[in-house]
């Protein structure tokens, strides 16, 4: 199978985030770059021009608007790293003379979502398209040094979760039916050690550490868990 080359167009940020969510819009595309870490066959490349576009409606460049978040701007420059630069404006040329590829676009820009063309803003439609071609696994690899997607975990089960507007480090929650439970992948932990955080959103207490795939502990909770109160990221 030809290596994957995945290009993040920095021409999609076009200062259109104003009556849409900035931080879901970038939530939105570190998805698509997490999708895309987990493929063992992908190179990725960017251009720096991407910190000087312009991100939201009153033309605030993106790098500006990074720093205003420390957890999104850490996540992003982790991704990129993996990432090769090329010049300004090369990412979308080279991706249309390239037939094993993909562009990442910024959501509700000029780029519309095109499976077909391989043009993704949504990481839903982007991990279809990934699953379609056989690109990338259904279940959690073990073995693996990140951790796991949600649809990789029992969380995907939508007769036992819904998937609520909060999340924590970056991660989405979900609420299980019937109760008061919030369910999260927790974002520091992989492989082996991979597992899913329970709170109880009356108590704001940590109930329980589970497996990545049923409703059964992990583990006990620490004693620094216990004492845990449960956060949300800025703006969930």
């Amino acid at each position: 199978m030809p290596v994957i080359s995945v290009y993040l167009n920095e021409q999609s940020a076009v200062g259109q985030f104003n009556g849409h969510p900035w931080q879901e819009g970038l939530d939105e595309l570190l998805d698509c770059l997490d999708l895309i870490r987990g493929l063992k066959e992908a190179d990725g490349y960017y251009s720096s021009e991407i910190y000087t576009r312009p991100f939201l409606y009153d033309k605030t460049y993106f790098a500006t608007v990074l720093k205003r978040d420390k957890d999104l701007n850490i996540k992003f420059r982790h991704i990129i790293e993996d990432f090769s630069r090329l010049s300004q404006g090369d990412c979308e040329r080279k991706f249309s003379g390239d037939k094993d590829s993909i562009l990442l676009n910024f959501q509700f820009g000029p780029y519309p979502d095109d499976a077909n063309k391989r043009i993704f803003s949504s990481s839903a439609l982007l991990l279809s398209y990934l699953k379609s071609k056989g690109l990338i696994s259904p279940t959690y690899d073990y073995t693996s040094s990140i951790p796991p997607r949600d649809d990789e975990t029992i969380l995907v089960d939508r007769t036992i979760f819904t998937v609520t507007q909060h999340s924590f480090q970056r991660r989405k929650m979900y609420k299980r039916v019937g109760t008061s439970e919030l369910w999260y992948v927790d974002n520091l932990h992989y492989g082996r050690d991979a597992h899913l955080e329970v709170f109880n959103e009356t108590t704001k207490k940590q109930i329980a550490v589970s497996h990545i795939e049923m409703m059964d502990s992990f583990r006990n909770l620490t004693n620094a868990e216990k004492k845990r109160v449960l956060l949300f990221d800025k703006g969930k």
